[in-house]
Formats: structure tokens, C-alpha cells, sequence
């Protein structure tokens, strides 16, 4: 038996070997591990002398004020939409605006059958300010009508069907004093 000596000498470098291996493979996943860490740090520090989250804050300054007044013109719309009154619906559109004109003629197909629609809520499901100005906001806006009730002379209420979401781009543009849909 003279080979047993030899097997086990055998044995003991391949067990030496795949230790090596193994603190190997340990320290270089450590040292890859180290250098994501500080990639992803240095991709997250900022380059500029700008307080954290500075630039965020005033971006959903923005968005919070743009949402304001898209609610209040908003609120004028269903009021318009409400009385069946397609003349304060136009002065909610800028002229020639295309939408406005989609919108007073389905107010219109309404009230030619004797009905007005009220209540009038959506339900937003995102927002993204994309174009901001003191004068003039885009946003791109994912929405859904929630509730809706056409409402007939006699005062009759008929809920009408939910829709799916839908995405659209509103443009708000200051007109004097009020904002009007581009």
C-alpha cells in the first residue's frame, strides 16, 4: 500500500488548491463588491454645489402649481358642462384650439337631447410636468373618468359608463388673467 502515502499527499494539494481558489474567488468578489459600491456612490454625489434634493423640490414646486390651476380650470369646465353652457366652455379654450372643439361638441350632442352632465369627477392616476413657464405648462396626464351622471330636464340622473385610463397632453397657456387650454 504504498500508494496511500501518495493519494494523500495528492489530496492534500487539490484540498490546498481549491482552498486557494476559494479565498480567491472571496477577495475578488469583495474587491467588486467594493468598486460598485463606490461607482454607485460617485454616480449619486452631486456634481454641483446644489443643496440635496434642491432641484427635485423646485420640480415638484412646479408640478404642485401647474396641478393647482389645471383643477381650478378644471372646476370651471364641469360648471360649464354642468349648466350646459357651451359659451363658458369656449372661453375656457384658446381659439382654434381642437380640443375645445371636440369638447363643445359633445357638450353640444348632450344638451340637444335635453341633458347636462353633473357630477364630473376623474381620477388622476400620474402626472408629468414636462414644459414649465410662468406663462405657459405642459403636462402629460393619465386619467380616468370615475364618476359621471347625465342629468335630465325632469332631474333624472343616469350614470354614465367609467371609462379606461387614458393618457393626453394638456397645455394651459395665461391669457391676461385666466389660463386657457391650447
Amino acid at each position: 500500500m504504498e500508494d496511500e502515502p501518495h493519494v494523500d499527499a495528492v489530496s492534500a494539494i487539490v484540498d490546498a488548491m481549491n482552498l486557494r481558489r476559494s479565498i480567491l474567488v472571496v477577495v475578488l468578489l469583495g474587491v467588486l463588491a467594493a468598486l460598485l459600491s463606490v461607482s454607485l456612490w460617485r454616480l449619486n454625489t452631486p456634481t454641483r454645489a446644489t443643496p440635496p434634493g434642491a432641484r427635485l423640490e423646485a420640480a415638484d414646486d412646479r408640478t404642485e402649481r401647474a396641478l393647482r390651476i389645471l383643477r381650478h380650470w378644471d372646476t370651471q369646465r364641469n360648471a360649464a358642462w354642468a349648466a350646459g353652457d357651451l359659451a363658458a366652455l369656449a372661453r375656457l379654450y384658446r381659439p382654434g384650439s381642437a380640443a375645445g372643439a371636440y369638447d363643445a361638441w359633445m357638450l353640444q350632442r348632450y344638451v340637444d337631447r335635453g341633458l347636462v352632465v353633473d357630477p364630473i369627477r376623474m381620477q388622476l392616476l400620474s402626472v408629468d410636468l414636462t414644459q414649465w413657464s410662468s406663462r405657459r405648462f405642459t403636462l402629460v396626464i393619465t386619467d380616468r373618468l370615475a364618476v359621471a351622471e347625465a342629468v335630465d330636464a325632469g332631474g333624472g340622473r343616469h350614470p354614465l359608463p367609467r371609462d379606461q385610463a387614458s393618457t393626453r397632453v394638456v397645455t394651459l397657456m395665461l391669457d391676461g388673467r385666466r389660463w386657457l387650454a391650447a
